[in-house]
């Protein structure tokens, strides 16, 4: 199953080690965000990166 690990990197409410995830899921990728927020809301730059990454897949 194709799986994208995504994760805001200044993000403070989750303690949780993304990169570990993503290394533990055989054939995801790692993507990390610029942003403190852990939700994709329109018109931010991240939201952006994240269409890039999986348009047409």
């Amino acid at each position: 199953m194709p799986t994208l690990v995504l994760h805001a990197r200044t993000t403070r409410s989750h303690p949780s080690n993304p990169v570990a995830m993503a290394a533990g899921i055989p054939g995801a990728r790692f993507i990390e965000l610029e942003s403190q927020n852990q939700i994709l809301l329109e018109g931010e730059f991240h939201v952006r990166a994240f269409i890039a990454e999986t348009a047409g897949r």
